[in-house]
């Protein structure tokens, strides 16, 4: 699916590069206080504190004492021990992903899919613990880079378990690899709790509330996205060229796209992947690929150094993308690599088009549309399957006037997404199989991602709707032992059980879920006969607000760029 990357010596320059492009997209000027003056953001990060004491906050605390104690003195500030933890990840990052290309010889061209997605992702996660280093220098404002760093740190522990997930078909191989990072997520999970340790510091010294709760006409955002992202007199980004400037204003009629794919031989290529493959390495600003009406039968990579594409048709019914590939343990392919579009490109927009995969449910897991890419938006598209449509794999994702289609865990992943006035609809699958709209992943309890479904509606398709009542249908399971899904403002058909949520299986725990529900409507939103799980709660407004797109997304910051319509708080 990928090529392998080498991380060493040779390819330092090649991470730093790639940082330096991270970074930049998340550039902020100084933050202001409400007043307008320049707050001194750096006296109480500076603040001395007993490393012991830094550590009490984490989860692995002994782990935390140990490596802060190899680089820092016996008392350091918050923000040096935030950064020396990342760089605790990094050096034992390098350590696991060293080991792990040990085993992948070791088992000698076995299981390529899962040595595939290892390579792939496990190069990602280095480019991203790189950015979260360098952001967390910014002492002046480092409130502002949170979202990026929690994202960041979150995006490797999601690509960790994937890597860990592909080798399930072998047992004993898969612990002996899970091992291998159980110190690096020790580290990880220490650095986001003293990330979330330092901004609540710098939160308290502006004498502002953790988060602002808007009413239905008015918004008070913790920093303005002036502050936060800093504009060009248009109303664009400084860091947007004049191009995209011009691009994002226009509609998909009026866009000049650089690249034209037809069936018929009317455009520049006859099929997608002939287009990808000629998407320029050092072009500079956003490259834009248009579809015309076809039933395209692919599987397209939108690759890692890809960034800022844009991919559109003439409709989610009139250009599909299709497939048929799925999991399977005997051929070495995964659930990672089956997908029919994968965009794993930064800044990655589809507009107007369809993506399929029509394994069937007989095949388990075959996912339509893989997405690891950051501040990533789809608009006006399909997306459908059965088990494992939509793999919302990691980073910052937004769905918006989408129809997403499944069977079992049909949205998926680890990933910071919002999921905004889509048609969620339950297909039919095998007999005896019980539908599950969500599967959320997330592993730690300190990474900040959720998945959020907001105002959409979730009912059944035409091949289920005659046996909604009798077949079972849940909101969703936990994938991972923190799962953490968000139903908001939803309409909630008749299909989904009175319990609402259904567990992984007969061993996995569910005291550590949170699946919260908030001013949802229709005849299965009622949650008086729900799981009695601890975190299976009716949210309130205040607790809503923290997974909007505003705060969850920071979406003010970046998606009005994207041209895509979106409810920054609440619809009610």
């Amino acid at each position: 699916m990928a090529k392998k990357f080498l991380i060493g010596g040779l390819s330092v320059v090649l991470v730093v590069a790639v940082v330096i492009g991270v970074v930049a997209t998340v550039t902020r000027s100084n933050q202001k206080s409400s007043g307008g003056d320049v707050v001194d953001t750096t006296s109480v990060a500076a603040t001395s504190h007993d490393i012991t004491g830094i550590c009490t906050g984490t989860d692995f605390q002994e782990t935390c004492v140990k490596s802060l104690s190899k680089v820092l003195n016996g008392t350091t500030s918050p923000k040096d021990a935030l950064k020396a933890s990342i760089g605790a990840v990094i050096d034992e990052f390098n350590v696991a992903f060293n080991r792990v290309r040990d085993i992948e010889k070791e088992i000698a061209g076995k299981y390529p899919g899962a040595v595939s997605d290892c390579e792939l992702l496990l190069s990602k996660s280095l480019v991203n613990l790189h950015a979260a280093l360098t952001s967390s220098g910014h002492t002046d404002n480092l409130s502002s880079y949170a979202n990026d760093i929690d994202n960041w740190l979150s995006a490797v522990i999601a690509s960790k378990g994937t890597c860990v997930d592909g080798f399930s078909g072998d047992q004993e191989l898969q612990k002996n690899i899970s091992q291998v990072f159980d110190y690096m997520t020790e580290l990880t999970s220490n650095s986001l709790a003293i990330l979330e340790e330092v901004t609540t510091l710098l939160d308290q010294l502006q004498n502002l509330p953790d988060i602002k709760i808007p009413n239905n006409t008015q918004r008070r955002l913790l920093f303005s996205e002036e502050e936060v992202y800093p504009a060009h007199p248009d109303g664009f980004p400084v860091w947007l060229s004049k191009a995209d400037r011009r691009l994002l204003r226009q509609r998909n009629g009026q866009v000049r796209p650089n690249m034209v794919v037809a069936q018929d031989g009317s455009g520049d290529y006859r099929t997608i992947n002939d287009a990808v493959k000629n998407i320029p390495k050092r072009y500079r600003g956003r490259f834009v690929i248009y579809v015309k009406a076809g039933r395209y039968n692919e599987r397209v990579v939108i690759e890692e150094w890809m960034t800022n594409v844009m991919v559109y048709g003439d409709g989610p019914r009139k250009t599909v993308i299709v497939n048929n590939a799925y999991k399977d343990d005997k051929r070495g392919s995964t659930t990672f690599n089956s997908a029919t579009f994968s965009a794993l490109g930064n800044g990655f927009i589809a507009k107007d088009i369809a993506f399929s995969n029509t394994a069937g449910p007989e095949n388990h897991q075959a996912v339509a549309l893989t997405v690891t890419s950051d501040f990533s938006a789809f608009f006006r598209c399909r997306i459908d399957a059965y088990q494992d449509t939509l793999y919302a794999h990691s980073e910052r994702q937004f769905y918006r006037n989408c129809v997403i289609s499944g069977t079992v865990d049909f949205i998926f992943g680890d990933s910071k997404t919002v999921i905004q006035n889509c048609l969620i609809l339950v297909r039919k699958g095998s007999p005896g199989q019980k539908n599950m709209v969500t599967a959320q992943g997330r592993d730690l309890r300190r990474q900040g991602t959720a998945m959020v479904i907001q105002n959409c509606r979730i009912l059944p398709d035409k091949s289920l709707f005659p046996e909604r009542l009798e077949i079972e249908s849940y909101l969703g399971r936990p994938w991972k032992i923190h799962s953490r899904t968000i139903i908001m403002e939803t309409t909630i058909g008749d299909l989904i059980r009175p319990e609402g949520w259904y567990p992984w299986d007969n061993t996995s725990p569910v005291k550590y879920v949170y699946y919260g529900e908030y001013n949802n409507r229709g005849p299965g939103a009622s949650t008086n006969r729900r799981v009695r799980w601890p975190g299976v709660r009716v949210i309130s407004r205040r607790e809503a607000v923290r997974f909007t797109v505003g705060n969850l997304l920071k979406g003010q910051a970046w998606l009005k760029f994207t041209g895509i319509p979106y409810i920054q708080t609440f619809k009610y």
